[in-house]
C-alpha cells in the first residue's frame, strides 16, 4: 500500500470500547466465551456497563478496556466480568488481571465499609495477534517454583478467547457485536479485505437499522486504521458505497487518509472547484476553482478527521461527559498540526482535571503567544 501513516497507539483499545461498551454486545461476549455454567448462574438481562469513573482518575490509562457488573439469576449478589483485550501475546497478562481485581476489591470495599465477603471477578481476554497464544492462562505461571511453596501463589487463570482460532460466525449475538468481533478477529489476517466484504455482505442483509450502519462505519474505519494488509483499492471498493440504499454516507477514509486530502471533504471541495472553474468559462478559472476547491476540501477533511479522532481519545480515556466538555473547547481550532498536538496532550493526560487545564494553556497560548 505504499508508505501510510503509523495509526495511533490505541486504535484497538478505541475500537473494543466502542464496538463492545454495551449490556447487549457483553452479553453476547459472556454467551460466547464463558462455560454454560458459568451463563447460566448469570442474569444477562441486567448487565451494567461501568464507566471510567469507577477507576482511581491515575490508573484509567491502564485499567482494562471494560468492566461490567452482572447480578446473579436469584439475585443475592453480584459478579464483576472484567475484559481486556490484547492485539500481542504480553507475557504479563496475568500479572495485569491480578492488578485489575485488586483495584475492583479495593473499591467495592471502600463502597461497602460493611461487607463481610469480596464478589466474584471472572477476567476475560480477547486475544486477536497473528501467533497463537503460547502461554497458560493463569497468574502461578509468572512466579518462580520453589519447592514446598506452591500454596502461597495466588490461584489465579482468566478466560482466553484466542479470536483467530475460534470460529466466531456461528456464535450467538446480535450483527453488530458479531461484525465487530470478525473484524477484530482478522485485522492482521491477509484475508481481512474478504472478512470486511463478508460483514458488509452480512450487515446488507439484515433487517434495516440504523444501529448497523454505524456499526459498518465503525468497523471499516477501524481496518483502515489498523490492518496492515488492506490495500488502497481493496479499501475504495469496500467504502464506495453506502451499507443500504437510503443508508447513511460512508465516511471519509479515516485516519491513514486525512494527511493525504483524499477524504469526502476533498471530493466536495474538488467538485466546487470544478463548478466554479465552469461558471467562469475559462480554462484558466477552471484550474484555479480546481485547486482552490481541492486545498479547502483536503483541508476541511484533515480538520474533521482530526476532531473525530480527538473526541475519541478523550471519550476512552476519560469518559463521554469530559470528552464533550474538551471537544467543546477546542471545535473551533482550525489548524490541524495543532489538534494532533492535543490529542496527543489529551492522550498523555493523568487525569480530567489536567487535560482540562492542558487544553485551555494551549488555547490561551495560541491567542495570545508569550
Amino acid at each position: 500500500m505504499g508508505e501510510r501513516h503509523k495509526p495511533p497507539s490505541r486504535v484497538h483499545d478505541m475500537f473494543f470500547a466502542e464496538a463492545f461498551r454495551t449490556p447487549e454486545a457483553v452479553a453476547a461476549l459472556l454467551r460466547g466465551f464463558l462455560p454454560p455454567e458459568v451463563c447460566s448462574q448469570l442474569d444477562l438481562s441486567r448487565i451494567q456497563i461501568l464507566d471510567e469513573s469507577f477507576v482511581e482518575e491515575d490508573l484509567r490509562q491502564h485499567f482494562a478496556d471494560l468492566l461490567a457488573a452482572v447480578p446473579t439469576i436469584d439475585g443475592d449478589t453480584f459478579v464483576y466480568i472484567l475484559f481486556e483485550h490484547k492485539s500481542w501475546p504480553d507475557r504479563w497478562t496475568g500479572f495485569q488481571v491480578l492488578r485489575y481485581m485488586v483495584r475492583i476489591w479495593h473499591r467495592h470495599l471502600s463502597d461497602h465499609p460493611q461487607a463481610r465477603s469480596l464478589p466474584v471477578v471472572i477476567p476475560i481476554v480477547l486475544y486477536h495477534g497473528k501467533s497463537g497464544w503460547k502461554r497458560s492462562p493463569t497468574f502461578a505461571e509468572l512466579v518462580e517454583s520453589v519447592p514446598g511453596c506452591g500454596g502461597f501463589v495466588p490461584n489465579l487463570h482468566f478466560v482466553l478467547a484466542d479470536l483467530p482460532r475460534t470460529a466466531v460466525v456461528g456464535m450467538p449475538m446480535e450483527p453488530a457485536t458479531l461484525a465487530s468481533l470478525r473484524a477484530m478477529r482478522d485485522i492482521f489476517s491477509k484475508e481481512i479485505a474478504m472478512t470486511l466484504k463478508e460483514v458488509k455482505e452480512f450487515l446488507a442483509a439484515c433487517p434495516p437499522d440504523p444501529r448497523l450502519d454505524e456499526a459498518w462505519r465503525r468497523v471499516l474505519n477501524y481496518a483502515l486504521q489498523a490492518a496492515p494488509e488492506l490495500t488502497e483499492e481493496q479499501a475504495r471498493e469496500l467504502a464506495g458505497e453506502p451499507l443500504k440504499n437510503g443508508g447513511a454516507a460512508m465516511p471519509s477514509l479515516a485516519w491513514k487518509w486525512y494527511r493525504s486530502g483524499e477524504t469526502d471533504g476533498y471530493g466536495k471541495g474538488r467538485e466546487a472547484g470544478r463548478e466554479e472553474g465552469r461558471q467562469e468559462g475559462r480554462q484558466e478559472g477552471r484550474q484555479e476553482g480546481r485547486q482552490e476547491g481541492r486545498q479547502e476540501g483536503r483541508q476541511e477533511g484533515l480538520r474533521e478527521g482530526a476532531l473525530r479522532e480527538f473526541q475519541r481519545v478523550a471519550r476512552i480515556k476519560f469518559g463521554r461527559e469530559t470528552a464533550c466538555a474538551l471537544v467543546s473547547l477546542v471545535e473551533e481550532i482550525e489548524d490541524v498540526s495543532w489538534l494532533h498536538a492535543l490529542i496527543d496532550a489529551v492522550e498523555s493526560a493523568p487525569s480530567p482535571a489536567a487535560a482540562t487545564r492542558t487544553v485551555r494553556k494551549a488555547l490561551r497560548s495560541k491567542i495570545s503567544p508569550k
